[in-house]
């Protein structure tokens, strides 16, 4: 869940998004960063649609 992300987001090199079930969409940390973004802003983007 989002508020274990943020305790455990320095330990993930590659993040899966699920929505209902299934996968969403997938990025890596390394990605969020090269956005300057961190795990959890690079999600939010994501399922805002951004």
């Amino acid at each position: 869940t989002t508020h274990e992300i943020d305790e455990i987001q320095d330990l993930a090199d590659n993040i899966i998004l699920l929505e209902e079930g299934r996968v969403y969409k997938t990025f890596s940390k390394v990605e969020a960063e090269a956005e300057g973004l961190t795990v959890i802003e690079k999600m939010r983007k994501i399922y805002r649609g951004a």
